[in-house]
């Protein structure tokens, strides 16, 4: 049986969700900052970077961008960065702690709200574990493509569909159903500090359900990575690894 903090609930607001990230947004910049949370230091953050770094543009936005450290590393990589999420406090503390000079923006925003009043089009859009706290998958993953230039990319990381439920337990709950989209309350835990008293939304979806949604979307997936845990990465963490926890995706706009 699963965790008994870990449960379903019935689907959830966006505003909600982003009122859940506004209590965890100071603890999250010290979790990242410090090199605390494991995933995003040797996990997220290297394999964003390498799949940027591999592609042409200038411009990217940051869809989801949380406290804003990962916006501010793509500073180095394009002249244009825009992060963006629906969390004020989060993007408070973004601008308070990163410094992205004037190639950047912070704005408190969802990706379906900043896309219908903006006309600026990103050569790279990226959302880093953003999607499963995205009640409407299929307004989301739309309002990224229209923010794309023409044969722009996307890259998203997110909790693998099948080996997270299994490395949490729940994969064995009554309730759950792979092939199913199923809202769910749980602690927010790194491997470092453990389960907080901070509750967060998470949302399962199947590889199917994302990959049927960028295709409907008209986007061509181009790579994906189940990324390990690299051999640098505290024991703690890497001894624990026995399968991916995480994906990465990219998608291309333009190639049909």
């Amino acid at each position: 049986m699963p965790p008994p903090q870990i449960r379903p609930v019935e689907p959830r607001e966006l505003c909600d969700i982003g009122k859940e990230w506004d209590q965890l947004a100071e603890l999250r910049y010290e979790q990242i900052s410090s090199g605390r949370d494991y995933s995003y230091s040797h996990i997220l953050e290297p394999t964003i970077v390498k799949l940027v770094t591999g592609q042409s543009g200038s411009s990217a936005i940051d869809v989801g961008c949380g406290v804003g450290i990962l916006t501010e590393e793509l500073t180095k990589l394009r002249s244009r960065v825009v992060g963006i999420d629906v969390s004020e406090y989060s993007i408070s503390r973004a601008r308070h702690h990163n410094q992205l000079g004037d190639i950047g923006d912070f704005v408190v925003a969802s990706v379906e709200d900043y896309a219908a009043r903006t006309v600026e089009k990103f050569d790279t859009v990226i959302a880093n574990m953003m999607l499963m706290s995205s009640p409407n998958l299929k307004s989301t993953v739309h309002a990224m493509d229209s923010l794309m230039s023409s044969n722009g990319h996307l890259i998203i990381t997110l909790t693998h569909p099948w080996f997270w439920p299994k490395y949490w337990g729940y994969d064995k709950a009554p309730w759950f159903f792979y092939e199913d989209e199923i809202f769910m309350e749980a602690p927010f835990a790194i491997t470092a500090d453990g389960p907080t008293p901070f509750a967060i939304t998470h949302i399962h979806r199947s590889l199917e359900q994302y990959v049927s949604c960028f295709i409907e979307t008209g986007l061509s997936l181009t790579c994906l990575i189940e990324p390990s845990a690299p051999a640098d990465a505290p024991f703690e963490y890497r001894g624990n690894w026995r399968f991916p926890r995480f994906l990465a995706i990219t998608c291309r706009k333009g190639l049909r």
